[in-house]
């Protein structure tokens, strides 16, 4: 694999985490991401918001066997622990009226689903 893109999984660019299109991108191109797949389960649903490839990417994290009960930050938040507090928002934020947040609802719905389903737990469940 390119030391580069070693370098990238290992330390983020200024300290923020790797963006789910990039984890796709970095994949595709050939990284190996054993060993730092459950970091990036924990980026790529810090990221939900600004991403239209979460979902598949988070998908694809599982399959490969990512932890989505590790916490990959200092704050000890859980992938589902970030996932749950968008669907949060997004729910008051519906509730209130406000347009253009039900699509970004439903989508982080079916990524708590998801982790759900593969065995996710919030922090404070552990």
């Amino acid at each position: 694999m390119d030391k580069e893109i070693e370098d990238e999984l290992e330390q983020p660019s200024h300290g923020r985490p790797v963006a789910p299109p990039r984890i796709r991108e970095l994949v595709e191109n050939g990284a190996s991401i054993d060993e730092e797949k459950d970091a990036l389960l924990s980026n790529a649903c810090a990221y939900v918001p600004i991403s239209e490839d979460a979902f598949e990417v988070i998908a694809y994290l599982l399959k490969i066997g990512a932890n989505p009960n590790l916490a990959a930050s200092e704050d000890k938040l859980l992938p589902l622990d970030f996932v749950e507090h968008f669907c949060s928002c997004y729910e008051k934020w519906c509730s209130e009226g406000r347009t253009g947040y039900s699509k970004a609802l439903e989508g982080v719905s079916l990524i708590s689903v998801l982790l759900r389903e593969a065995g996710a737990k919030r922090a404070s469940e552990l």
